[in-house]
C-alpha cells in the first residue's frame, strides 16, 4: 500500500466540538492505537476494543465461576454457562444486536486496528515490531474462545450432571487463563511462551508499547477517533465537516 506523509497540524474544530478551540492532529497510527485503548463508536460506552475485550473476560470467568459453584443444578450451571458463550464468542454479531462483541470479535478488531496502525505511513519502528508481536499473541486467547464455546454447546446438548460438572471446572480455567494467563512450562512466569498469553500480558505490552512511543501516543479526542475514514484507495483520512464548508478530508497512509 502507497502511503503519503503529513506534518502534524493544528487544526480549528469549532462547530465539530463544543467547548474545544483547537485540537491536535494525532496521527494515524495512534488514532488506530486509540480505537483499541480509547474508544470504538459501537462497543458499549464507547470503550476500546481491547478494553471491552477485557470486560467480556471479566463477565465470562465470573459466570464460569458461578457455573463451576457446588451445588448447582444442571439447569443452573446451563444458564451460567450460556452467559459465558455470550461474553466469550456471541452466535449473532449483526451490528443491529447489543451482544455484538464477546472476547473474540473485540480482541480480533483490537487486533486488527493495531495492525493498521503498523500500516500507516506515519508509524513508528517500536508500533511495527510492536504490532507484529501482538498479533501472534492474541491467538491463545483467541483458540481458548473457541474452545470454550465448544465445551458450552457440549454442556447444552447433554442431560448428564455429571458431564456439566466436569466441563464447567474445565471451561473455568480457560476463562481464568484468558483474563490472567496460564503458566503452561511451569517455571513460575506467565508470558515467556505465546500459548501462556492472556489479556493481561496483553495489556501490559501495550502499556510498554505506548511508553516506548516517540512521539509521545497521547489519547486522541473522542472526534479523531469516530471520524477516521478509510477512501476506496485505503488511504486512511481525518473526515472534514465544518460548518460552512465544503467539507474534506485530513489524514495521511
Amino acid at each position: 500500500m502507497k502511503h503519503t506523509h503529513f506534518a502534524p497540524l493544528l487544526i480549528t474544530v469549532a462547530g465539530l466540538m463544543s467547548g474545544c478551540a483547537s485540537q491536535q492532529v494525532p496521527t494515524i497510527a495512534h488514532t488506530h492505537i486509540g480505537h483499541a485503548l480509547e474508544g470504538w463508536h459501537d462497543t458499549p460506552g464507547q470503550e476500546g476494543l481491547f478494553v471491552t475485550a477485557e470486560n467480556e473476560a471479566k463477565a465470562a470467568l465470573d459466570a464460569a465461576k458461578d457455573a463451576r459453584t457446588p451445588g448447582r443444578s444442571l439447569s443452573q450451571i446451563k444458564a451460567d454457562l450460556s452467559v459465558v458463550k455470550a461474553a466469550t464468542a456471541p452466535a449473532d454479531t449483526a451490528a443491529n444486536t447489543p451482544a455484538k462483541y464477546g472476547i473474540k470479535n473485540s480482541l480480533t478488531m483490537a487486533a486488527s486496528h493495531i495492525g493498521y496502525a503498523s500500516e500507516s505511513g506515519d508509524v513508528t519502528d517500536n508500533v511495527k515490531k510492536s504490532a507484529d508481536e501482538f498479533s501472534g499473541k492474541v491467538i491463545a486467547v483467541l483458540q481458548r474462545c473457541d474452545l470454550i464455546t465448544t465445551l458450552v454447546d457440549d454442556v447444552m446438548g447433554s442431560d448428564s450432571q455429571e458431564v456439566a460438572e466436569l466441563m464447567a471446572a474445565e471451561i473455568f480455567k480457560l476463562a481464568e487463563a484468558n483474563v490472567q494467563g496460564v503458566d503452561i512450562d511451569g517455571n513460575g512466569i506467565i508470558g515467556n511462551l505465546n500459548q501462556e498469553y492472556g489479556l493481561k500480558q496483553l495489556r501490559k505490552d501495550l502499556e510498554v508499547m505506548i511508553a516506548e512511543e516517540s512521539p509521545v501516543y497521547q489519547p486522541p479526542e473522542r472526534w479523531f477517533l469516530f471520524n477516521l475514514i478509510r477512501l476506496p484507495s485505503g488511504e486512511w483520512m481525518f473526515r472534514r465537516m465544518r460548518k460552512g464548508t465544503g467539507g474534506g478530508s485530513y489524514g495521511g497512509g
